[in-house]
């Protein structure tokens, strides 16, 4: 597939940016959609959290991929604003996991007066972070708006004029490269070091999905060893959440200590089980991802 046949080949940077940022008030409106069909009220809300974060993340990808275009104040501007409203629901987030998906693979077995304590205590909390967090108010339209506001006001930038196809391409680059850094630096017990190599794979791999039908047929790559990358350094850092989350139960609440303890130990064993294996992935993963020639 040539440049000449696709329909964004002669648009420029800036142009794209509008495109993208319709991209993603139409992408949340399937989301809310597909949010309203889950089962049970609490099914639901963590659901809506679970997407809302999505929606929000993919807004700061499109605001990094196109920052070399965009006016720094107003790029610096619009991702704090994301970014402030993304943190809103990191404790819902987070409490839900470890009550939903952790803890039941941690104690599931044991059935005494401290985990029904505990469960309890999470419980409380969980109940406690999602009443602060609001999940209708946050449409498509809102999440379009916060990112069109980084664009200029009146001519594009320099880089904004470039070709679509040639910007996307070197911006892709340039953050395939940011993930291999640090990917070389990461290491198995270098956990705020898998963090950040988390966070720079999820940006490329969500900038890939997003610039996917702008790019030809021949640049696109396959998304799946990325998305598989990115859930298991996704499970690392669920795992460093929780210890966090359970450490701070027992500040409050001494009597929790033993089946804290019991459950951190095995957390401390999954991390070492599984952080080689999430670094093999990511190399795989990037190795794969190589821009074809």
């Amino acid at each position: 597939m040539s440049h000449r046949k696709s329909p964004f080949a002669r648009s420029s940077a800036a142009e794209l940016f509008d495109l993208v940022t319709l991209r993603l008030a139409s992408d949340r409106s399937r989301r809310s959609t597909a949010r309203g069909k889950a089962r049970g009220p609490t099914t639901n809300q963590n659901e809506a959290v679970h997407q809302l974060r999505v929606s929000l993340r993919k807004a700061r990808t499109a605001l990094k991929l196109f920052e070399p275009s965009l006016p720094r104040e107003r790029y610096r501007a619009a991702n704090r604003r994301l970014r402030t409203l993304a943190h809103r629901y990191d404790a819902a987030r987070d409490l839900a996991v470890l009550r939903c998906e952790i803890l039941p693979r941690l104690l599931g077995g044991i059935s005494d007066p401290s985990r029904t304590r505990l469960d309890a205590t999470i419980r409380a909390a969980t109940e406690a972070a999602t009443r602060t967090v609001p999940t209708g108010w946050l449409d498509g339209d809102r999440i379009k708006t916060e990112v069109a506001a980084a664009a200029p006001r009146s001519r594009p930038t320099r880089a904004g004029r470039k070709l679509s196809h040639r910007f996307l391409q070197e911006r892709l680059d340039e953050l395939s490269a940011r993930a291999r850094r640090r990917l070389r630096r990461a290491s198995p017990d270098d956990r705020p070091a898998l963090h950040r190599l988390r966070i720079a794979l999820k940006q490329y791999r969500d900038a890939q999905s997003l610039s996917r039908d702008f790019l030809p047929r021949r640049q696109r790559i396959d998304l799946a060893p990325l998305r598989r990358a990115t859930a298991a350094l996704g499970e690392l850092q669920d795992f460093e959440r929780a210890r966090a989350l359970l450490t701070s139960f027992v500040r409050e609440d001494p009597r929790l200590a033993e089946t804290v303890t019991a459950a951190v130990l095995q957390l401390e064993s999954l991390h070492r089980k599984n952080a080689p294996e999430a670094l093999r992935l990511a190399r795989r993963a990037l190795r794969k991802s190589a821009r074809k020639s």
